[in-house]
């Protein structure tokens, strides 16, 4: 089954049409872009320079912190989608080409739906190393060959919302926080919804790939991106709740410390 498939695409593309208009989408010529049929013949026509101003602002509109919308995340799929399926044929070698497509449309979302818009440029390319970057890395032969023992492939979301976290084992510091945030949800300290969201933080950090050089913090960039998409918020959201968690348990550790010493 093709990207395009997986995505369902063409029908997320077809839903999109009637709202591409007030999208303000313009090319070089500076004419207004009223359809996905005229932005693909724009983009086959431009230069990737060119391209690029339309391509960064589809994806204002499609990031959770820009416009946050669904039907310019899949306009922007459908056209970087080229390239995105250009870089991914080497690795048809490592497993099957449905395997390595199922992998890869759950990454090129992930990737319209957090590209920096403010920060990044060269939006096509970026999207599709980034795609097979992290494809490779949850499929491929990482470590085996020369290059990639020696490479860290960090800041993509190749986390996937049905694996199971790797652990190796309870630890005292695991099971303290288990504890901790038991006693704040039974007390009201946190609300259940605080201790999911939690969760799905902690198990994010849990699967991102780690860096050798430099670390992931709770609250970097990207995890607080791949956190945002999952629960449908914007990244400064994520933020906020998290500051707002840790300042609850700070002031509620006193109250926790004489409970677990009673």
């Amino acid at each position: 089954m093709a990207l395009i498939e997986l995505l369902d695409l063409v029908a997320r593309v077809a839903a999109a049409e009637p709202l591409i208009p007030s999208w303000d989408l313009h090319h070089r010529d500076g004419g207004l872009l009223t359809c996905s049929a005229e932005i693909r013949c724009a983009l086959l026509a431009g230069s990737p320079r060119e391209n690029d101003p339309l391509l960064l602002r589809l994806a204002e509109l499609a990031s959770v912190d820009g416009g946050a919308s669904l039907d310019a995340a899949a306009v922007l799929a459908l056209q970087v989608l080229p390239g995105v399926a250009a870089r991914l044929r080497g690795l048809s070698r490592l497993r099957s080409r449905r395997v390595v497509e199922e992998h890869a449309a759950a990454v090129l979302w992930i990737a319209c739906r957090t590209f920096p818009f403010r920060t990044r440029h060269w939006v096509a390319s970026t999207i599709s190393w980034q795609v097979f970057r992290a494809t490779f890395h949850e499929i491929g032969d990482r470590g085996d060959g020369r290059t990639w023992a020696s490479t860290v492939v960090a800041g993509d979301p190749a986390w996937w919302a049905d694996e199971i976290v790797p652990g190796d084992g309870h630890t005292a510091s695991a099971d303290d926080l288990a504890d901790l945030l038991g006693w704040a949800v039974s007390t009201g300290v946190l609300s259940p919804a605080d201790d999911q969201f939690l969760a799905v933080l902690l198990r994010t950090v849990a699967l991102w790939p780690a860096a050798r050089v430099s670390s992931h913090g709770l609250l970097s960039g990207p995890v607080c991106r791949a956190v945002a998409v999952q629960c449908g918020v914007g990244v400064s959201t994520v933020k906020r709740r998290v500051a707002a968690i840790v300042a609850s348990l700070r002031d509620a550790s006193p109250a926790y410390l004489t409970a677990m010493a009673s």
